[in-house]
């Protein structure tokens, strides 16, 4: 979880997810996590208002942004994505 660098900012960026449809995202990271053979960025997504996954090769123009959240206390990447993991097979990451 000490991996993302962002801080209080946000992440500005494009997504391709597995269906193939393309948005623009803007996400208050809370970390970067190595899971079955991939990388995945973890944090708020302001367009979904919730907690989301972010597989980092769907990732692309990404932009640091002024304004973001911090990230709460006690919160793990790793507890995530081990209570998601039937969602991040091969081709299921959001």
């Amino acid at each position: 979880d000490g991996l993302c660098s962002c801080g209080a900012h946000g992440l500005g960026f494009e997504y391709v997810s597995y269906q193939n449809n393309p948005s623009k995202r803007v996400l208050e990271p809370y970390g970067i996590i190595h899971h079955a053979g991939r990388w995945f960025v973890v944090g708020h997504c302001r367009l979904r208002q919730e907690l989301r996954v972010f597989r980092l090769d769907r990732v692309s123009a990404p932009v640091l942004l002024d304004n973001g959240l911090e990230k709460p206390e006690g919160f793990s990447s790793a507890r995530l994505l081990a209570r998601r993991a039937p969602l991040f097979s091969d081709t299921t990451a959001h």
